[in-house]
């Protein structure tokens, strides 16, 4: 077990052949499309989605943590849905955590400046779904066609419980 847990991360990093891009660096490329390439009538698309697992042992125990940062383009109203974030986690026994959250709306104003609107963490609530899963849920600022929404989080899990990475 112990050399399948170190040979993952090295598995891991090759498959990661791309910079990610930095939070809050969107550039005026992004804000200035307006229609999706190879499916015209998308309402929104995906411009990045990286995610980041880390292991961690500590005495007896292993943590696990999922980085996750996300960037949208808004096309149509019909895209508007994806600035309405759901977060879900396994809370039972407290077995995860969503921890440093931030998210961010991006427009152009009218002389092509970027205007950075930033989610107020008072506007993010937590909700019990059932006996072992809650969420996180906001719903990113200002958000208007031609948009570029972003949000980044992590998952925390400590202990010896397995892990869904499917988030």
């Amino acid at each position: 077990i112990l050399l399948a847990a170190w040979l993952l991360p090295a598995s891991v990093f090759a498959q990661s052949d791309k910079q990610v891009p930095s939070f809050g660096k969107v550039d005026k490329a992004d804000l200035g499309l307006s229609t999706c390439e190879f499916r015209p009538q998308a309402g929104a698309m995906v411009l990045s989605d990286y995610g980041q697992y880390y292991l961690d042992f500590r005495g007896e125990n292993f943590y696990q943590e999922l980085k996750r940062h996300v960037r949208i383009k808004i096309l149509s109203d019909k895209g508007k849905e994806y600035a309405n974030v759901k977060l879900r986690y396994h809370s039972f026994r407290n077995d995860e955590d969503i921890v440093d959250l931030v998210a961010s709306t991006y427009n152009l104003d009218a002389s092509g400046n970027i205007v950075t609107t930033k989610l107020d963490k008072k506007l993010v609530y937590t909700k019990k779904l059932n006996a072992k899963y809650s969420e996180q849920s906001f719903t990113l600022p200002d958000v208007q066609v031609g948009s570029v929404i972003e949000y980044k989080y992590s998952v925390r899990n400590g202990g010896d419980r397995y892990w869904n990475l499917q988030k």
